[in-house]
């Protein structure tokens, strides 16, 4: 039975994915609701999801060719709008607020959903064919995290010199983090 588990793959399931919508939905009500509420976005990001995954360690599931790219673009495409919610919803609580701690503990939950729904998305849709619904949405999540010359440093950068001496994100044996992190953010 043990080997039978070993031989058998899992493949990835979408739906799980689904899970990526609490970090954005978290700030978005944190963002609208104010008070302590605004620091829940990176008290998930930076204590509950780290602990549930030491907790959950497990193999990754094996991607498979053939998968449902409807789901798949929805996902991605949802991850957008949730960037601009978020986005936006930090501005209005900056309206409300000004200059208090509300503020930037908002701006600091923001910058955490915008590294995942933001940043990631913004890559996956930024590889779509150039000038697509998908692609302009890229073009927009980027412009919200000020990034938007990550597409052209991101696919003709990384991608032409991946695990090349020449490209600054792939990490050598023995590189520690925040030394990469100094080397690999523009």
């Amino acid at each position: 039975m043990y080997q039978e588990a070993i031989a058998t793959p899992r493949l990835e399931s979408w739906p799980w994915h689904l899970l990526g919508f609490i970090l954005p939905v978290v700030v978005v009500y944190g963002n609208l609701v104010g008070g302590y509420w605004v620091v829940a976005g990176t008290l998930v990001a930076l204590g509950i999801f780290p602990i549930i995954d030491f907790f959950s360690k497990q193999a990754a599931p094996e991607r498979v060719a053939e998968v449902n790219k409807f789901a798949w673009n929805t996902i991605l495409t949802g991850h957008s709008i949730a960037q601009i919610l978020v986005v936006s919803t930090l501005l209005w609580r900056a309206l409300q607020d000004g200059g208090q701690w509300t503020t930037w503990a908002a701006a600091a939950s923001t910058a955490m959903s915008s590294g995942a729904s933001g940043i990631i998305s913004a890559h996956e849709n930024g590889h779509r064919k150039k000038g697509s619904p998908l692609w302009w949405l890229a073009r927009l999540n980027l412009l919200s995290v000020l990034y938007l010359h990550f597409t052209t440093e991101h696919n003709h950068g990384h991608h032409r010199n991946y695990a090349t001496a020449v490209d600054p994100v792939s990490a050598p044996k023995g590189r520690g983090l925040w030394v990469h992190l100094g080397i690999a953010i523009p």
